[in-house]
């Protein structure tokens, strides 16, 4: 399937005076959108881009990027997307503009330490800057292109996104349009998208919550809704403002969203649907946002960046009976898209725990070296990295990531996301992170074994923090407890989508956690 054919959708010319882009820089009818599209396709064909290709694209997060993704599925052009696409930061584009083997850089942002670089001699020939592209354009209709081509067939290696590196450096990996095309028909289906729907596009076009959310509208019919500005805060009077029915938040945005709403006495009635993912929200948020917010249903949806998005599912019924309070991180279950087994963990104290593998099938291409363009393949199961368990419902249960386990001196494993929930419910704590000592210069002797750290940011009495922690602690076996505790005097730093960047933190000054209180 093409990306494409998505967009051109027999529903939408039931109604072709019917806006169904609200876009950052105006409001767009189906035909004047496909105008747009057609107009893309000609100029790029005329500086010389050709089926095929691989393209480095930088793109500002707006209707041309869309625009865009659907000129590049048409024509049949591989497309690079550096990952914090938001921010593009300078540091990460140069590696890839340097390493990266590409036929062409195609610019749409007017950042000027971008363009400064970009012009340099370095580059010379390589890049076509498209950010006023769309200024020039003339009255003349191109709408004919999609009249008197065939579409090219479906790219094997049609996307190269990367992983948010969180944990380490990003890793690009390469999805198929295929792939792309029928998570984006699963993933909708399961969000209840019709062409009654208004969806209001809270992610990146860089990630798979961007592609979904933007081409799912398309291919049910709905009016896609771009955010004018990134603060967050003002998301809920634009959500109010265009009565938007769907949106999807991760969890750092979703607490910001909720917090607005609730200051602002907005109900939103016109949403129907409110989804989240990426890590799991604490207990207290989720209370007080579907206290709110109680008249719209609520899904949890979890997946990978190699998945394309996500396969299991915590949906409304699982919701109202409180799942989400029984475990640390439950999922939910698995789609009928993806097959998920455990890998029990040889010596592992806690027996039901084990790697989360899944088959290789409805998966990406493999791994992508931007520096020969060879892709790694996958064996036949692929190991997530995650942690869990399926519980006696049925629910893949999300114990953490095995890279940010503390295996400590009593054998036993510390899971952060355990820990941090227990911390993030004492009053005043707004960031909440657990860390292993290797992370660390600090520690003085430090033994064959982690020493886990749990690093805290909130406005409290640091005496007051320490009394209720120990009481909070005791939930959990004291075999399961930190070794240190760090307080910061500053936020920790995340990325672009809200997780913090872990080996940015440099403790100090620790406190020991004793474990004999």
């Amino acid at each position: 399937m093409k990306l494409i054919s998505m967009f051109l959708n027999r529903q939408y010319e039931n109604n072709l005076s019917k806006k169904i882009l609200i876009g950052k820089k105006g409001n767009y009818k189906y035909e004047e959108i496909k105008n747009n599209i057609s107009f893309l396709i000609h100029i790029l064909r005329k500086k010389g881009i050709k089926k095929g290709e691989t393209v480095i694209t930088i793109l500002d997060n707006d209707e041309y990027g869309i625009f865009f993704i659907l000129a590049a599925s048409f024509i049949g052009i591989q497309i690079i997307l550096p990952y914090n696409l938001r921010e593009i930061t300078l540091k990460e584009a140069k590696f890839i503009y340097n390493n990266a083997k590409y036929d062409h850089i195609i610019n749409f942002t007017t950042k000027e330490k971008h363009l400064k670089y970009l012009n340099s001699p370095l580059f010379s020939g390589k890049v076509i800057h498209l950010y006023d592209v769309f200024q020039n354009k003339h009255l003349y209709k191109y709408n004919d292109i999609f009249d008197n081509n065939t579409f090219t067939d479906s790219i094997k290696n049609f996307v190269v996104l990367f992983t948010s590196g969180s944990t380490g450096a990003p890793k690009g990996i390469s999805i198929s349009e295929d792939l792309i095309c029928l998570r984006i028909k699963n993933v909708t289906n399961q969000l209840q998208f019709n062409n009654s729907s208004r969806i209001y596009m809270s992610g990146l076009l860089n990630n798979t919550t961007g592609f979904i959310y933007s081409f799912g509208a398309f291919l049910h019919g709905a009016i896609l809704i771009l955010p004018r500005e990134k603060n967050i805060d003002n998301w809920p009077f634009e959500v109010d403002l265009y009565n938007a029915t769907h949106i999807m938040l991760r969890p750092v945005y979703l607490q910001k969203f909720i917090n607005s709403s609730i200051n602002h006495n907005l109900k939103l009635k016109s949403l129907q649907v409110i989804a989240y993912g990426a890590s799991s929200v604490p207990e207290e948020i989720l209370n007080r946002g579907r206290k709110f917010f109680n008249h719209c249903d609520w899904v949890q949806g979890y997946g990978l960046s190699e998945s394309f998005g996500p396969f299991c599912w915590m949906k409304e019924k699982e919701h109202k009976e409180e799942i989400y309070n029984k475990y640390i991180y439950c999922l939910g279950y698995v789609d009928s898209t993806m097959e998920v087994k455990i890998e029990p963990l040889k010596g592992e104290k806690d027996s039901n725990v084990g790697d989360i593998m899944i088959r290789n099938f409805n998966m990406m291409e493999g791994y992508y070296d931007i520096t020969t363009k060879k892709i790694q393949k996958i064996g036949e199961w692929f190991i997530t990295g995650d942690l869990g368990y399926f519980s006696s419902e049925g629910y893949l249960v999300l114990k953490g990531r095995k890279a940010n386990t503390v295996l400590n001196s009593n054998g036993h494993r510390i899971y952060p996301e355990e820990i941090e929930k227990i911390y993030r419910k004492i009053e005043g704590v707004m960031q909440a992170v657990l860390l292993a000592a290797s992370n660390s210069t600090d520690l003085e002797n430090e033994s064959e074994f982690d020493q886990a750290i749990i690093c805290i940011y909130g406005s409290f009495n640091n005496n007051f923090f320490i009394k209720e922690m120990y009481q909070k602690l005791k939930s959990i076996s004291v075999e399961k407890w930190p070794d240190y505790l760090y307080f910061s005097s500053s936020p920790f730093i995340i990325n672009d989508n809200g997780k913090i960047i872990k080996h940015k933190i440099k403790p100090n000054n620790l406190f020991k956690i004793s474990n004999e209180i």
